[in-house]
């Protein structure tokens, strides 16, 4: 019997190696036609893999529960790498701010939203509108802003204005969670400081965490003079091992750059301006074909109190907006400001107040055929400054089509001349 119950159990888990399948495929009703078989068998291409990673968000890599790092769970038997890596998870939760997409995921007085603020928490108290707790509460889907009306209602008058300085996407997107680097990001790109001053911030800001992982490794914690010291040393170092003999700099005249067919040439720029004692905003879009001709304008008006990086990037959005408004595919968009040509092109990290509008953007640009961003100097921008600059005595928004405002002419002829020779 023993043998009977062995042979029986040995030859339910043996394969019998067939070799024809022909008749048994016949059968089975094929969910794969020959093209998709086809597409999914092809070479992966560049574009797409370009696609895949410019689709990819910061702290989006999957964890073992196949969700973000901030969201995962410990788990019932976890590794070791995994529970030290896990160890870390309140820290980075407590170094986290929300970016405004359409708001619906961020709690208004729970979750860190606020920029240029310490705890990005809000001030205000909750005393009026029991009923209103998400951002989305805030925003008005219809004109893609704030509701003015109802931020004046709820919060002190200083939170209005930051508040009303958040630029939102006109996609009004999923909200994203990122790393605060305000702090970093204020030094390097908004404080008016000296260069120098910047390297000593960044350099006592160096030497605080470098102490804090000796302190945490069994090491001293040194006070404030002694990294005050160390920092003042190892600066004269640096500067003393890069320093190179002045030069005089030459006087660099640029001039308008016509774009290869065929391509056109989208510029954008962006201008802070102050109306009746209220800060506004205003952006111009020029698109010109490979020969210098006016193909449309753009001068839109934002009645809120955006910053100088802030409107750069409702700039650019408005560029996208108005090429695919055109049925355009192939366009390079060009302006003058530097951190978000690099923030579009995934070389730098973008500001938080902006991280979510780029991020839109760059999604956004994938519904074109050929896309380039690039920088351009401010003295060869002018054109699209002065329709900036026209939002100052306009209502909402002013378009041109084919036919340039007439303030407009000599400055596109002037860029069309020189580029050309003319």
């Amino acid at each position: 019997m023993e043998g009977v119950v062995l042979k029986y159990y040995s030859d339910l888990f043996k394969s019998s190696c067939p070799s024809e399948f022909a008749e048994l495929l016949e059968v089975i009703v094929s969910k794969v036609s020959t093209d998709m078989n086809e597409r999914l068998t092809s070479d992966f291409q560049g574009i797409e893999v370009h696609k895949a990673l410019k689709q990819m968000y910061p702290l989006k890599s999957p964890g073992p529960d196949d969700c973000d790092f901030v969201h995962a769970s410990l788990g019932n038997r976890p590794s070791y790498v995994w529970r030290s890596i896990y160890a870390a998870q309140e820290i980075v939760k407590k170094g986290m701010r929300w970016n405004i997409g359409n708001g619906k995921k961020i709690w208004i007085w729970e979750d860190k939203w606020i920029p240029n603020s310490p705890s990005s928490k809000v001030f205000s108290l909750r005393v009026l509108y029991p009923q209103i707790s998400m951002v989305s509460d805030l925003i008005d889907v219809e004109d893609k802003g704030w509701n003015f009306s109802l931020l004046k209602c709820i919060f002190l008058p200083f939170e209005v204005e930051i508040i009303r300085g958040i630029p939102l996407s006109t996609q009004l997107s999923e909200d994203k969670q990122n790393l605060d680097r305000d702090f970093k990001w204020f030094i390097l790109m908004k404080a008016d400081w000296l260069c120098e001053d910047q390297a000593d911030a960044i350099t006592i800001l160096w030497a605080l965490w470098t102490n804090r992982n000796e302190v945490q490794y069994g090491g001293f914690r040194k006070i404030g003079k002694q990294l005050i010291l160390w920092c003042t040393h190892y600066l004269e170092e640096y500067w003393a091992a890069v320093e190179v003999p002045m030069k005089l700099s030459q006087v660099h005249v640029s001039k308008w750059e016509p774009p290869a067919f065929p391509f056109y040439k989208v510029n954008v720029d962006g201008a802070v301006f102050v109306f009746k004692e209220q800060k506004k905003a205003g952006v111009g879009v020029v698109i010109q074909d490979h020969v210098g001709n006016f193909i449309a304008g753009l001068s839109k008006k934002f009645r809120c109190p955006l910053g100088a990086i802030e409107v750069e990037a409702k700039a650019f959005e408005s560029g996208l907006e108005s090429v695919k408004d055109m049925g355009i595919q192939d366009f390079v968009l060009k302006g003058d400001s530097l951190n978000i040509v690099h923030a579009l092109s995934g070389n730098s990290h973008a500001a938080s107040t902006i991280a979510a509008l780029i991020y839109e953007m760059q999604v956004t640009s994938f519904e074109f055929q050929n896309v380039l961003f690039s920088h351009v100097r401010r003295n060869s921008n002018i054109s699209t400054h002065q329709l900036a600059k026209h939002t100052v005595g306009i209502f909402d928004f002013s378009v041109w089509i084919e036919e340039s405002p007439c303030f407009l002419v000599q400055a596109l002829l002037h860029d069309v001349s020189t580029a050309f020779n003319y």
